[in-house]
């Protein structure tokens, strides 16, 4: 009953982080992991805890926290081997991004890539968890540091193999962050909003609407008054959009 309870919370928190309820996802990630802790079961509390840290990158934590998730639920990994490893590998690299430390992201990133081929992945939502997960977060990774030709080669790939939308649109997002990366403000920022709004409203969710503010945060302040800037700060504010 307990293993129950603890899967039916991370799926809870799973849908309200994708609603973008930050509050309430934490308080039932909490709930996961406090009730995976009761079965003794290493691999479901490992779990628990990557998916809350991998949640967490999308606006729900500030990336000291996430690392701070990290590093506790390694410390709880110890030294067996274990598939919990990569995830919580690739999460670093996402985190470690999104606060600007590029080289020590690429080296996280290594770590993920060089593991991701040992013990199959698993979640507690499987087909929510791609084969092109790697080349997911190396594309994140990838152009988030103007990486161009590498970020192309891994969207590439998961556009030629991914299902549903969520991995394309935010994939296709990490293109427009190269862009705006690399000095093609208004470029980037204008590819972002038709993303954005090309989507239609069932699909804008909360986790798509924030990779388009990781758009709009890498450009520089003195140049967030441009208008095609204005225009993705205004889609992504859920201003001008038909988002519920």
């Amino acid at each position: 009953m307990r293993r129950v309870v603890a899967a039916l919370s991370m799926l809870y928190a799973d849908a309200l982080t994708r609603l973008g309820d930050h509050s309430a996802a934490i308080h039932w990630w909490r709930t996961a992991k406090a009730t995976a802790d009761m079965t003794g079961d290493l691999d479901l509390r490992l779990m628990a805890r990557c998916e809350e840290a991998e949640f967490g990158v999308y606006g729900q934590r500030d990336p000291a926290t996430i690392v701070q998730l990290i590093d506790a639920a390694e410390q709880l990994a110890g030294s067996a081997p274990s598939c919990r490893k990569a995830d919580l590998a690739g999460t670093r690299a996402k985190v470690l991004t999104l606060q600007g430390r590029h080289d020590e992201a690429r080296r996280a990133l290594d770590s993920f890539t060089d593991s991701i081929d040992g013990p199959a992945r698993g979640g507690i939502l499987p087909t929510h968890r791609s084969e092109n997960v790697a080349h997911f977060t190396a594309s994140w990774v990838h152009a988030a540091a103007g990486r161009e030709a590498e970020a192309d080669e891994k969207r590439e790939i998961v556009l030629a193999n991914t299902r549903g939308y969520q991995y394309a649109a935010n994939v296709r997002l990490h293109e427009a962050l190269c862009t705006v990366v690399n000095g093609g403000i208004d470029t980037g920022a204008r590819q972002a909003t038709e993303i954005l709004a090309g989507l239609p409203p069932a699909q804008q969710s909360h986790m798509i609407i924030e990779t388009g503010k990781v758009v709009l945060r890498a450009v520089p302040i003195e140049r967030r008054n441009r208008p095609a800037v204005r225009d993705l700060q205004a889609l992504t504010s859920g201003q001008g959009s038909s988002r519920p």
